[in-house]
């Protein structure tokens, strides 16, 4: 099968390091992704956690040995509480470094220069949101229609929005 990654978006989170986010029905290669983030949704309303950040998709890093899906599951339901009972790979997030940083050196989930951080859709039919994991992560979960999304403190709104147009391509 042909791979046909294409590029929606891109930005930078600092000097050094920019991202491309990519839709995409295929994997990066596993040993140079390094979290996961999914946009869950739970009859007809996105699912969403909020950090110091703002309010976010739920996600985080693969822990070591963790296989991908893994990592997701853990990460629901330590941000959310939830368990995922459906979910698909939407795309992925290509991470680009300049140069080492203190942070690459010293951390394998950071590989230089390229990491991947694949995202997902996913489906719960989990009806209390409840954080599980780190208070000092995590603030809380809560429901949002998608019209919603937009009036919300969010640094990934653009990664969201794509996500949201794919949102029936899982039920």
């Amino acid at each position: 099968m042909k791979r046909d990654d294409q590029k929606y978006l891109e930005g930078n989170w600092s000097e050094n390091i920019s991202w491309e986010f990519y839709l995409s029905d295929f994997l990066p290669q596993r040993e140079l992704c390094s979290a996961v983030f999914v946009l869950l949704k739970h009859k007809g309303k996105i699912v969403l956690t909020k950090t110091h950040r703002g309010w976010e998709m739920p996600g985080g890093h693969i822990e070591k040995n963790e296989t991908l899906e893994e990592a997701l599951q853990r990460e629901v339901i330590e941000e959310t509480g939830a368990q995922i009972n459906r979910f698909k790979l939407i795309g992925y997030r290509k991470i680009i470094s300049k140069k080492p940083d203190s942070k690459n050196i010293r951390n394998a989930n950071y590989p230089f220069p390229y990491s991947y951080i694949p995202h997902y859709l996913a489906v719960t039919e989990t009806e209390f949101f409840e954080p599980t994991g780190d208070e000092n992560e995590v603030i809380e979960a809560g429901e949002f229609l998608p019209e919603e999304l937009s009036k919300l403190n969010s640094d990934v709104m653009p990664i969201m929005e794509v996500c949201l147009q794919r949102l029936n391509d899982i039920n």
